[in-house]
């Protein structure tokens, strides 16, 4: 149940914080698009939400502890930022809307966003307080590459899924998102390079031994990773 929870949690984040990246440095259309990408990250910050209560719930198994003694438990502080940031998310984002809904336009955000952002920081920096960033390498330099590393994966992933979402959208009126590809793929190709090296970062402040790789389940699983990649 907690790694399940993680998972969910850690794809409606990087859903939630792609898209809105993708709003600021990639979109520009009608109001209509930005209300569906606004309402995408969304569902990102839902996703975030109840994937960390699915974690508390995990770890409330595991320590055999009530509900309220599992917030005491020091493996709980992730989840709680990620559940934390999860409700920031869900009600914190707004259209930013000034011009006619037919009129192409920028997402602006302000003060009315700002507990959205905030969302978005804390649950980049919950990954910072559990697994390999805790116990391994200097916890400054794995605190900087593990932020890093999530916001790119962020920008990519989230990105590619409001790129689809506005393809869509543009496919019934038959209006063409060349430009918006084009000005993505740039984005892209400098969030895909950063993952790399921080990921390679994070690897080689974990890593013993080149058969960690092979026989460990976190060298099994980051093997699968980069072959996704």
């Amino acid at each position: 149940i907690r790694d399940i929870g993680a998972g969910v949690g850690t794809a409606g984040l990087l859903l939630a914080l792609g898209t809105i990246a993708y709003l600021v440095l990639v979109h520009r259309g009608p109001g209509r698009e930005i209300r569906a990408l606004v309402l995408v990250a969304g569902l990102g910050g839902v996703a975030l939400l109840v994937g960390a209560a699915a974690e508390l719930a995990g770890i409330q198994a595991v320590f055999e502890t009530g509900w309220r003694d599992v917030l005491a438990v020091d493996v709980s502080s992730a989840a709680m930022m990620r559940l934390l940031a999860g409700v920031l998310v869900v009600f914190g984002f707004t259209d930013g809307l000034a011009e006619p809904d037919d009129v192409p336009q920028r997402w602006t955000f302000g003060a009315d966003s700002a507990f959205g952002l905030v969302g978005l920081a804390i649950g980049v920096l919950s990954f910072s307080f559990d697994g390999h960033t805790v116990t391994e390498g200097p916890r400054g330099l794995h605190l900087a590459a593990n932020a890093v590393h999530v916001s790119a994966a962020a920008v990519w992933f989230g990105g590619i899924v409001a790129l689809v979402v506005v393809a869509v959208m543009r496919h019934r009126t038959a209006t063409s998102i060349a430009d918006l590809v084009v000005r993505f793929s740039s984005v892209a190709t400098g969030a895909l390079a950063c993952v790399a090296v921080a990921g390679g970062a994070m690897t080689l402040l974990i890593i013993d031994d080149v058969d960690d790789l092979t026989d460990t389940v976190w060298g099994r699983r980051l093997t699968v990773k980069l072959i996704g990649v």
